[in-house]
């Protein structure tokens, strides 16, 4: 087994989307070295600069098609390994210096391409979560402080330890999960679950809001599950489930034939398959809507070709009249980002 150390980052991006987010981590951070792909959207990145420089550029200038990024501290060659599992405990000597004792932490393995390791993640994320308590640290899966990011190719390994914040997004490479309920009208509504989880939305002490285009009604679901008065705008019918909810009111027309009511909402979301500038456009007519300390939520639809180019000429448009809060690529959008606003006037 040979060990080395690393200076490295591994990024994670929407496959039909990898080159965009490398076209950005050119731009942005000019401080790294490309490697190479070690799968669909997933790059290797050689560091330049110090890992802590680099994570606070990060937080400046946020990338949009980048959804998970991982420091690499250790780089391991197994080929030849008998017990690749008993090898761990040689390793993790190598790094559990770097975790900070009093926070808590997880263990995130990914295995990509063919696995010629023999091992299932779940295998090798129990041996190092085990030994690592054992050494007196405290494991939390749901939520981190630090996570220890595994990722297998071939029979290479890389080992990086980081603070949960610095990963972009708890979840191993970004992919973020829901279980399906009994009662779900569409996947849209892992959509809007993901971007309040990856941004730490706070709906609770909002009292109404505004669903545009939102046939059949899963981000309106989503909405009454905090509690919130729900207009829905669609001309197509909602679910039986929403019909009949009292605290739902269904405006049958257009999300433009809306524009002629008078009323005030704390959060308006969007998901409609609508041209991406068109929608940006309409955001800001719907930007008189919003209650001051408002909060909106919308994907842009974006074409295969040219997604950058129109994601920056929608947050133009969108600026007019919002605070940009956010704006990336998450797991659950395909073809999409999400884009979160506030209200110029009160934003923090």
């Amino acid at each position: 087994m040979l060990v080395n150390t690393a200076n490295q980052i591994i990024f994670t991006a929407q496959p039909q989307a990898s080159q965009i987010a490398l076209n950005e981590v050119s731009k942005l951070y000019p401080m790294v070295k490309f490697l190479d792909w070690l799968d669909a959207g997933v790059g290797r990145l050689q560091l330049n600069d110090d890992l802590e420089h680099i994570l606070k550029v990060i937080k400046e200038k946020p990338p949009i098609f980048i959804r998970h990024i991982c420091s690499i501290n250790l780089e391991i060659d197994v080929e030849g390994e008998l017990n690749i599992l008993n090898a761990f405990e040689d390793v993790i000597r190598n790094f559990i210096h770097l975790l900070h004792e009093n926070k808590s932490f997880s263990v995130q393995t990914r295995i990509l391409g063919d696995n010629l390791l023999g091992y299932k993640k779940f295998d090798i994320t129990k041996r190092v979560s085990d030994i690592i308590e054992q050494n007196g640290f405290c494991l939390n899966v749901k939520h981190p402080d630090q996570i220890i990011s595994i990722v297998c190719k071939n029979y290479k390994i890389y080992i990086g330890i980081a603070l949960s914040q610095d990963n972009l997004s708890n979840w191993a490479g970004g992919i973020h999960r829901f279980a399906y309920e009994d009662n779900q009208i569409s996947r849209a509504e892992f959509k809007l679950l993901e971007a309040i989880d990856v941004f730490n939305l706070d709906l609770k002490n909002y009292y109404n809001a505004l669903d545009l285009g939102a046939a059949p009604g899963g981000w309106t679901k989503i909405l009454r599950k905090y509690n919130l008065k729900v207009v829905a705008v669609d001309p197509a019918m909602l679910h039986q489930d929403l019909a009949s909810d009292t605290r739902v009111s269904h405006f049958k027309g257009l999300a433009q034939d809306f524009l002629n009511k008078k009323n005030k909402f704390d959060v308006i979301v969007n998901d409609m398959r609508m041209n991406a500038v068109e929608s940006s456009k309409l955001m800001g007519k719907m930007s008189s809507y919003l209650n001051p300390d408002g909060l909106v939520i919308m994907t842009l639809k974006l074409p295969e070709k040219g997604m950058q180019r129109i994601t920056n000429q929608c947050i133009k448009v969108l600026e007019q009249w919002y605070e940009i809060y956010a704006v990336r690529q998450l797991f659950h959008n395909r073809s999409e980002v999400t884009v979160i606003l506030k209200s110029k006037s009160n934003y923090i």
